[in-house]
């Protein structure tokens, strides 16, 4: 059996940029967490799992998740004009001065890192690479990344269209949310968009059980019970994300907002405000 050699390529790029070590400093962050765990709202595996729970239905992780989307779907359309306005959609989105600067701080370092990781040469010399490996049609460079395009995107995009990470970072600029980087980073990559939703999100769910397992505290094997307690509501979350109209966009997590405020206050931390 001859697997598709796009098919493992694009689910290892989805674990890499979903990946824990990711080196943008998710780990850092509580989220709100240590607030609410301090004050008693959340205390053991239940009222975690019913915050969780509530985040995904109602709260800013979905905002996020659909402003990734959109990031995603302008870095395939070429349109520079529409990640510069999703990318100031979503600053201006930010219920407090903590999580914006939490957004721009793990966005620059997702974006500097996939810069580093594609320099203009290297993106060159792996396109040639590919285009010129035995795929079982022969295929040039030009329709490798032409059939790359109809298989992710659903589309043949001509070789015009295609732009480059460098193009990208100048269009979005400086401070870049974690959201717009996330999508960036998924299309460069080709990875489908219902997997990178679902990744998008698995991984927010993870660092948020991680801080709370040091928090509360709780095992490590509750923790895992927990993320995988939450595997039909993150496949619930991903089809309404991806089924969000732009004038259905909302979200009803002022809890968070407010536990966020508090955090710079609080007497001891763990995690950055």
């Amino acid at each position: 059996m001859h697997l598709d050699p796009l098919v493992p390529n694009s689910l290892l790029n989805l674990l890499q940029l979903a990946s824990p070590v990711l080196p943008v400093g998710a780990y850092g962050y509580s989220e709100g967490l240590e607030t609410l765990v301090d004050i008693g709202v959340i205390h053991n595996q239940t009222t975690l799992h019913q915050w969780l729970e509530h985040q995904l239905c109602y709260g800013a992780i979905r905002l996020e998740a659909y402003v990734m989307v959109r990031a995603y779907e302008s870095y395939g359309k070429g349109d520079l004009d529409g990640l510069n306005y999703w990318n100031a959609w979503v600053s201006a989105a930010k219920e407090t001065s903590e999580l914006r600067s939490q957004s721009w701080q793990m966005g620059n370092s997702l974006m500097r890192l996939l810069l580093d990781l594609h320099p203009p040469s290297e993106t060159i010399r792996l396109l040639s690479e590919e285009g010129t490996a035995d795929l079982g049609t022969g295929n040039s460079g030009q329709e490798f990344t032409q059939t790359v395009s109809e298989n992710y995107f659903g589309q043949r995009s001509s070789q015009e269209n295609v732009i480059s990470l460098q193009d990208v970072a100048s269009a979005v600029g400086q401070p870049c949310n974690y959201a717009i980087a996330f999508g960036i980073g998924a299309a460069h990559w080709q990875i489908d968009i219902t997997a990178t939703v679902l990744g998008y999100l698995h991984s927010w769910a993870s660092n948020v059980i991680g801080a709370g397992v040091k928090l509360i505290p709780l095992g490590q094997t509750v923790g895992q019970q927990l993320l995988l307690a939450l595997n039909h509501r993150l496949t619930l979350s991903t089809e309404d994300v991806l089924t969000l109209a732009d004038e259905k966009l909302s979200s009803c997590g002022w809890g968070l907002a407010l536990a966020s405020m508090a955090h710079e206050t609080q007497y001891t931390r763990l995690f950055r405000s």
